[in-house]
């Protein structure tokens, strides 16, 4: 069909690779651990999701701003506080058996707590990004609006050079004061000035870089990337790690922070173009691509009801399973439950942290189905 909307699955293969390895990271197992050391998940994987959505921007949302600023609500924060609404209820019930995971039923909890940290009901705590995304593409739209007005015509180039600027402002604002559980506004602000520089560059890349992109050569595309990054671990002692949820963990400079994150996306990207040819179409991978706002908010569930099938295991096989801590298990909610100590069980672990929010996501579709417009911000389109 001649509407039809070209896949460019690149961007699938980023989306599947960079959900199973959050996962991973906060299913806090050792399996999976493939250069780890040269590209810690924790501070580049959303910023690979940013990227992306900087990639797919279109100019044409500066001609109905109003229109484009309600499309990101409704796909980006009705959910949010729909699946708050969600687990708030979960949570109130489970407590019922003695669960202590997860904060009170409060109006803070359920309308302001998701604006800000997001983490009031923990389950759903990886919508903190899915809000940060939002304030990003806002401001963003709202400030190219603002300069196509002024007819001022600037290179995309300078755009990337001011994102990465924001983004080692972020980082100096972090190192005083603007981070932590009890930083409120600052926090949000931080968050997001973290991923201006990933915005920026999906843009940047696609209008100006992808065509010089495709003409270098893998192998010295990779030596600078790995030289780069090995400087960064000579200066340091090790390769640095942050974590943009908090923004507490900024010890590295100013400048290290958006650097080795956009050196992480330019490795993974280039390894998906790489395996594009062969893995792009996997429905596997396409599975995973279309369904990373479920697996985002999720995942938790997902481990929660593996750890609930091993804890109950463990009445049916205590030789296998055994030493099952049940207090640890309904109140830490970052306590895992490895049988033998076996480190492969993580690979477990993120199974069920992709598929019981892919079968959430589905069912969810099915119902939308059968009654439209019942929850209409939920339904994958």
């Amino acid at each position: 069909m001649a509407n039809e909307k070209k896949v460019d699955y690149r961007f699938k293969l980023l989306y599947a690779i960079s959900m199973v390895l959050v996962v991973k990271e906060h299913a806090n197992g050792e399996a999976l651990s493939f250069l780890q050391h040269w590209f810690p998940t924790d501070g580049m994987l959303m910023g690979m999701f940013t990227f992306a959505s900087g990639y797919f921007y279109h100019a044409k949302a500066e001609a109905n701003v109003g229109g484009y600023i309600l499309k990101k609500f409704r796909h980006l924060m009705i959910p949010i506080f729909l699946y708050n609404l969600a687990y708030g209820i979960f949570i109130q019930i489970t407590r019922l058996k003695g669960f202590t995971i997860g904060g009170d039923f409060t109006l803070w909890n359920l309308l302001v707590s998701p604006l800000y940290d997001g983490h009031a009901f923990l389950y759903n705590l990886g919508g903190w990004y899915m809000v940060s995304l939002f304030y990003l593409e806002v401001c963003h739209v709202l400030l190219r609006k603002l300069i196509s007005i002024t007819r001022i015509k600037i290179h995309e180039g300078v755009f990337f050079a001011a994102g990465c600027a924001l983004g080692v402002l972020g980082a100096y604002l972090a190192g005083h004061g603007w981070s932590g559980h009890h930083a409120g506004l600052k926090l949000v602000i931080v968050r997001v000035l973290y991923f201006v520089p990933y915005f920026e560059a999906g843009i940047f890349y696609k209008r100006v870089f992808e065509k010089y992109d495709r003409r270098i050569p893998s192998f010295p595309y990779f030596l600078v990337i790995f030289a780069v990054k090995y400087m960064i671990s000579l200066r340091y002692g090790k390769m640095p790690r942050f974590f943009p949820s908090w923004c507490e963990e900024f010890y590295y400079g100013i400048f290290t922070p958006t650097l080795s994150g956009l050196l992480g996306v330019a490795f993974w990207f280039r390894v998906c173009t790489i395996l594009e040819p062969v893995l792009g179409r996997s429905k596997a991978v396409n599975l995973i691509a279309d369904n990373t706002y479920s697996i985002t908010i999720n995942h938790f569930f997902g481990f929660m009801t593996l750890k609930t099938i091993f804890g109950l295991l463990s009445h049916v096989i205590p030789s296998v399973i055994y030493y099952f801590d049940w207090d640890k298990f309904k109140s830490d909610i970052w306590w895992f439950y490895w049988p033998k100590e076996l480190p492969s069980t993580t690979l477990l672990y993120v199974a069920a942290g992709v598929l019981v929010p892919i079968l959430i996501q589905q069912g969810l579709n099915f119902v939308n189905k059968k009654i439209p417009s019942m929850i209409p911000a939920l339904r994958k389109e």
